[in-house]
C-alpha cells in the first residue's frame, strides 16, 4: 500500500528508480493508505483502507466522492444512473427493478419495511396481500390535498368511499347501501339494518316505515320503565306506557283509555270522570257486544271496579230503543249493585241532561232478581228538554230516545260494586 506525489526528479539512476518504483505501486495499489495522498489531483483514485471506501478526487480537487466499498459494495455520494435491471438478492426473496416493465418488483414474501422496528411491512404471501402494521401506535390512511379515500373493486365498482369534509359510503355489490350524514347513520330505501344471526329483527324503509321481527320463534320487546308512542312532530301522545303505573291510549293528543289498579277508565283526558269520549262508537255496532267487564275476585277487601264508557249516535225524530249493557252472573252468592249516570245532547236545543239509575241484586240471584230504580232526569244546561226513558227490560238496561228530540250523542258513566264474580256484557 502506497501513496506518492508523482513527481519524477531528474536525478541518478538509483534514486530515479525508486522514485519511479513508490510512484508505480501508489498507482496499481489506487493509491491505498489510511491517509490521503498528501499531493492530490482531480479525478484521483484513493482507497482509503481506514473507512474501506474507494474514491474519486472531485473535478474541483477540493474534496473526495465516495464510489463503492472495498468489500465490493456500493456508496455514493451523487445521483447514479444503472441503465439496466437491478436486482437485490435476499436470503429467501429477491427484489428486481425491471427496467422493461418500470416497476419494482417483491417477489412473493419480499417484504417493503418502514421504520426502525420494521413496523410498518406490506409485502405478498404467494395467496394474500398484506398491509401489517406492528408497531404501538395507530396506523393512518391520509388524504390531505385530496377530495376523499375509495376502495374499489376492479377498475370502478365502489366498495367504501370517504369523502372529505362529507359522508362515508359503503356499497354492497356497486349499489350504495349505507352512508353517514351529520346526525348520524343513512339507510337507503330497501336497505336492512339487521340483528341478530339470521337477520331476525330488521328496521328499514320500502317507502314505508318498518320494523320487522322476522323470526316467529321469540317475541318481538320493547324494553323501558317508560315507553311512549308520539307523533311525528313529538308533541302528540298514540300510547305512553308507565313501569308500576298505568297504560294510556290517546286520541289527537287526548287521553281516551286508561288502566288502573282495579280496572280500566274510557273517557276524555280532562272529563274521564264524567265518562265523556270524544271518539265514540259508531252506532251501527249498537246491537253487538262490544266489552266484556269481570269484578274481582270475593274477598274481603275487594269491592269491585269501575268502568267508564260512552258513544256518540245520531238519532232522527223517531223513537229507538238502544240496549246500553247486559248484565249477567254466574250461580252462587252475591251482592251487585250498578250505580249508573248518562248525559244526553240534544241537536235541536244544545242542550245536556243528566240521568241518574241505582240497580242492584243480592243473593243467589238471575237477570229477574235485580232491582230497578225509576230513574231520575236532571237537566244541566236549560230547562225544556225531553231525555227519553231508561229502564230495565229482563237482564237489558234500555234507553228509549223521545221522538221531539233528535239526540246527538250520550254518554254513560257505569260503577260497579260486586263481590264474588260478575260479568257485564255492554252492548
Amino acid at each position: 500500500m502506497a501513496t506518492a506525489d508523482y513527481i519524477i526528479s531528474n536525478q541518478s539512476g538509483a534514486s530515479f528508480r525508486t522514485d519511479l518504483n513508490s510512484t508505480l505501486a501508489a498507482i496499481v495499489s489506487n493509491n491505498s493508505n489510511s491517509t490521503e495522498p498528501a499531493t492530490k489531483y482531480a479525478y484521483q483514485w484513493w482507497a482509503d483502507t481506514n473507512a474501506s471506501i474507494f474514491k474519486i478526487r472531485n473535478s474541483s480537487n477540493d474534496g473526495w466522492i465516495n464510489l463503492f466499498t472495498l468489500a465490493g459494495g456500493i456508496d455514493v455520494d451523487a445521483a447514479s444512473n444503472f441503465n439496466e435491471d437491478v436486482t437485490f438478492t435476499g436470503a429467501s426473496a429477491n427484489i428486481v427493478f425491471d427496467k422493461s416493465d418500470s416497476q419494482l418488483e417483491f417477489a412473493d414474501n419480499a417484504k417493503a419495511a418502514f421504520g426502525n422496528g420494521a413496523d410498518l411491512q406490506i409485502y405478498h404471501s404467494g395467496a394474500d396481500s398484506f398491509i401489517d402494521d406492528n408497531g404501538s401506535g395507530d396506523l393512518k390512511i391520509r388524504t390531505v390535498n385530496g377530495n376523499g379515500i375509495q376502495l374499489l373493486s376492479g377498475s370502478s365498482e365502489e366498495m367504501i368511499t370517504c369523502s372529505k369534509d362529507g359522508a362515508v359510503k359503503l356499497y354492497h355489490d356497486g349499489n350504495l347501501a349505507v352512508q353517514t350524514i351529520s346526525g348520524g347513520l343513512n339507510w337507503q330505501d330497501s336497505k336492512n339494518a339487521e340483528f341478530g344471526n339470521s337477520g331476525d329483527l330488521k328496521i328499514f324503509h320500502d317507502g314505508n316505515s318498518k320494523i320487522q321481527n322476522t323470526n316467529n320463534s321469540c317475541d318481538f320487546r320493547l324494553i323501558g320503565n317508560s315507553i311512549e308512542l308520539l307523533s311525528n312532530s313529538a308533541t302528540e301522545s298514540y300510547i305512553k306506557c308507565t313501569v308500576d303505573a298505568a297504560v294510556q291510549v290517546f286520541h289527537d293528543n287526548s287521553r281516551k283509555f286508561v288502566t288502573t289498579a282495579r280496572g280500566i277508565e274510557i273517557g276524555d283526558d280532562s272529563h274521564h270522570t264524567l265518562a265523556y269520549m270524544a271518539s265514540c262508537l259508531d252506532v251501527s255496532r249498537n246491537n253487538s257486544r262490544l266489552v266484556q267487564f269481570r269484578a274481582g275476585d270475593a274477598s274481603a277487601s275487594e269491592s269491585g271496579g269501575i268502568f267508564r264508557f260512552g258513544f256518540t249516535f245520531v238519532r232522527g225524530t223517531s223513537e229507538v230503543t238502544q240496549t246500553l249493557l247486559t248484565a249477567n252472573s254466574p250461580s252462587g252468592n252475591s251482592n251487585v249493585a250498578f250505580f249508573i249516570t248518562m248525559y244526553v245532547c240534544s241537536a235541536t236545543t244544545n242542550q245536556v241532561a243528566q240521568i241518574e239509575l241505582f240497580a242492584s241484586a243480592q243473593g243467589t240471584h238471575s237477570y229477574s232478581n235485580f232491582n230497578a230504580a225509576t230513574p231520575t232526569l236532571t237537566s244541566k244546561v236549560g230547562s225544556s228538554i225531553a231525555a227519553g226513558s231508561l229502564a230495565w227490560s229482563g237482564s237489558d238496561l234500555q234507553y228509549t230516545t223521545d221522538s221531539n228530540e233528535n239526540y246527538t250523542k250520550y254518554m254513560t258513566e257505569i260503577r260497579m260494586v260486586a263481590h264474588d264474580r260478575a260479568n257485564i256484557t255492554f252492548a
